[in-house]
Formats: C-alpha cells, structure tokens, sequence
C-alpha cells in the first residue's frame, strides 16, 4: 500500500505513514473498498441470478478493483512530477 501524502510504500497496519505521519484511514479504505468490490460483486449476482451472476457479479467487482488501483497508481504518477 502506498502513503497518499508522500506515495511511499508503507504496511497496511498503523495508523499513520512512517515517513511522514500522514494518517493513513483514507488509504486504508480505498485498499480494502478494492478487495471487498470483487466479493461483494459475486455475491450480490449469486443472490440476484445464480450461478451466472457470480461470474458476471465477481468480473464489475474485478473491474472496479482494477479502476480503484489504477486511479491510485495515476495519483501517484501526477504527485511524482
């Protein structure tokens, strides 16, 4: 997980950055509204329509995890210049 202050690789634990001090709950966050989007997708398909709505719920969850990131490393690309 990165720092969002001073985009440093920091451990996911702690409450702030090590580097900087930097609370890191928004981080944190937005890391595990990541993880979660994919299983919560599959789920909610698998409730609405079986067995083909975990697969179609559990891919718009993987996208939203891959949308999540990538705006996080583009963040992080724009902060470094």
């Amino acid at each position: 997980m990165r720092c969002l202050d001073c985009a440093k690789s920091v451990p996911f634990w702690g409450e702030a950055c090590p580097y900087c001090g930097t609370d890191k709950a928004r981080a944190q966050a937005l890391r595990m509204i990541s993880i979660m989007s994919p299983l919560f997708g599959a789920a909610v398909g698998t409730y609405l329509s079986g067995l083909e709505g975990f697969f179609l719920g559990g891919t718009i969850g993987g996208a939203v995890c891959v949308a999540i990131e990538g705006s996080v490393t583009e963040l992080f690309r724009r902060k470094s210049t």
